[in-house]
């Protein structure tokens, strides 16, 4: 009778419900203030003219909706909780 062939451990980042939501962080210590992230994603992100720098509209969102301004961000200073810098 045939053995089940085994996997090697996958190193992938665990598939995650579309809409599941993560909290959205922005370090703006390492910004450099180039508004794409509002560019990006205006449904997450706006401008705040008294600090000079982004800040978020939504805390929490899905990874779907974050991770072009993710994978963008040229200080990489935006991350999701729960999601891996190396999955963008």
């Amino acid at each position: 009778m045939p053995q089940p062939a085994t996997q090697a451990p996958s190193t992938q980042q665990p598939a995650a419900k579309a809409d599941a939501l993560h909290e959205v962080l922005v370090d703006r210590s390492e910004c450099n203030a180039c508004s794409g992230c509002c560019d990006i994603c205006p449904d997450i992100f706006e401008w705040d003219e008294d600090l000079g720098r982004p800040s978020l509209k939504r805390q929490f969102a899905t990874h779907d909706e974050v991770r072009e301004a993710i994978s963008l961000c040229p200080r990489r200073c935006i991350t999701a909780e729960g999601w891996e810098e190396e999955f963008y």
